[in-house]
């Protein structure tokens, strides 16, 4: 850091140490507001009661194998933004302050290292303790990748988040069986700090702005490519660009984002019909517990009741395989907020890893019941 600053005159020295400081107060803040705090809170309770209150997300739209229902589609959207609108928040508010208040080059001396597997490993790595969602977590990886962090690092990064959460990680051990917990950590794992690497190498893009934005840097000079606030003229300046990047922000994804919710919401029924039938359900629903989950979003630990009421309605360990890895790890939405930002063609290659994940996922758990 004293090398950064040593090549600049002392009024940018300043600019670069309030607009770091102002980060860290809103990562800080944002994180101990929708994650932390209320985590801990839950953890305890988990713990002194040993088991799971609340219901699933999709018990507010309709039952399994209904018709669509725009009525259906409004409670579900009513659900899940009430669940998440502070975790939303606090995404946007982190993914702002990246573009308009981290020097840039901060950012890629962190998350670019030598080899694509040191990128994956550093970007899973500081996803851990932020425990958002895949939806909130979007914002962030756009912002990241906008930035010009490498596609293996912001992969790693937004599959981490809700993957590798260690609160949901904590909830699991208490209300469900060791052996979800051992196969969530383990194919997390291998998907997060490998598949990661595979999709970055094979789904790389010209046209996204990670590789519009490294072209940008090979032709700035090189103090135009250190600090995101070069074109302010003073430190009361930040605070305007921070609020442009907010709500640049929040128009350009969360209406779309809504739009997908409420959505998944009307159909519902149909996208996931998992019921009380699953005892009698063969080997395709497996594949089609694989599919859906990838498409349907949940709150961070909306799988936990899911996976609670599948299993004592007598679902196969295959199906409850497939969802505890499918479900949270990556959703429609999120995948549509992060389709200009990697290219379509990494996350069309996310998404169908994360279906082969949960495959494999369903086969652990299935051996691992049969075993025991």
């Amino acid at each position: 850091m004293t090398g950064i600053y040593a090549q600049f005159p002392r009024r940018r020295q300043l600019r670069y140490l309030y607009s770091v400081i102002a980060f860290a107060l809103i990562f800080l803040g944002g994180e101990t507001w929708a994650k932390w705090w209320p985590y801990t809170e839950k953890l305890i309770l988990v713990i002194s009661s040993q088991s799971w209150t609340h219901h699933s997300i999709f018990d507010s739209a309709s039952r399994a194998g209904s018709n669509p229902s725009l009525s259906a589609g409004w409670q579900f959207l009513r659900a899940y933004f009430g669940a998440l609108w502070i975790a939303l928040v606090a995404g946007l508010s982190i993914a702002a302050g990246i573009q308009a208040l981290l020097p840039r080059n901060w950012l890629i001396r962190i998350l670019k290292r030598s080899s694509e597997s040191r990128n994956s490993f550093v970007g899973g790595l500081l996803s851990i303790p932020c425990m958002m969602c895949t939806c909130c977590s979007a914002p962030i990886t756009r912002s990241l990748v906008k930035e010009g962090v490498p596609d293996s690092s912001a992969l790693a990064y937004w599959i981490g988040n809700p993957t590798l959460n260690p609160a949901v990680l904590a909830f699991l051990a208490f209300v469900g069986p060791w052996q979800w917990v051992l196969v969530r950590l383990v194919i997390g794992v291998i998907l997060v700090f490998g598949i990661t690497i595979l999709v970055a190498k094979f789904g790389s893009n010209e046209g996204s702005w990670n590789k519009k934005n490294l072209n940008k840097k090979q032709v700035l000079p090189a103090a135009k490519q250190q600090l995101p606030v070069e074109s302010s003229s003073d430190i009361q300046a930040l605070p305007v660009r921070y609020l442009k990047a907010w709500i640049h922000f929040a128009v350009t994804l969360i209406p779309e984002y809504l739009i997908l919710v409420f959505l998944l919401g009307v159909f519902r029924g149909w996208l996931f019909p998992f019921g009380s039938n699953l005892a009698h359900w063969g080997l395709a629903v497996i594949i089609l517990a694989s599919v859906v989950g990838t498409l349907m979003v949940i709150p961070t630990a909306g799988e936990i009741p899911v996976l609670l009421s599948l299993a004592s309605a007598g679902a196969a360990p295959g199906i409850l395989g497939a969802l505890l890895i499918t479900l949270p790890a990556i959703s429609l939405p999120s995948v549509a907020m992060l389709g200009n930002g990697f290219g379509w063609k990494m996350v069309s290659l996310m998404l169908g890893a994360v279906v082969i994940m949960g495959l494999a996922s369903a086969g652990l758990l299935s051996l691992i019941y049969t075993i025991h």
